[in-house]
């Protein structure tokens, strides 16, 4: 028995735009740092009863890989909120999503790539 084929399988990417893309990626973005906001709070919670995890839970926030993780999502997140409020508003007279979103992209990637060098990554 043969299973779907590939361009079955992804025929709801079509017709998707990289703006879309980019609107669907700010939600799944807001959802992850809600969930870690969450997260970070129980750590220090238990952290401040036993002092003992509080070792373990720092070492994994200072994890350069861990934190070049976050600040993708985070800049990401906020980067591209901007992008949207800078479309949706009209404030700059940008028209085009494709140019925004690279823009955006590029910043993103240009924040990463300074945190792996501030941390020696």
């Amino acid at each position: 028995m043969k299973g779907p084929s590939l361009p079955y399988a992804l025929r709801w990417v079509r017709g998707m735009d990289i703006a879309r893309w980019a609107h669907r990626l700010q939600r799944w973005s807001g959802l992850f740092l809600t969930a870690f906001a969450m997260w970070h709070t129980v750590q220090l919670y238990r952290s401040a009863r036993d002092p003992g995890s509080l070792a373990t839970h720092l070492a994994l926030l200072y994890n350069p890989w861990f934190m070049v993780a976050i600040t993708l999502v985070v800049g990401f997140h906020g980067l591209n909120g901007l992008r949207q409020l800078v479309y949706e508003v009209g404030i700059l007279g940008i028209t085009s999503q494709p140019r925004l979103v690279l823009v955006v992209g590029m910043l993103v990637l240009l924040l990463a790539f300074g945190v792996m060098a501030w941390r020696g990554v």
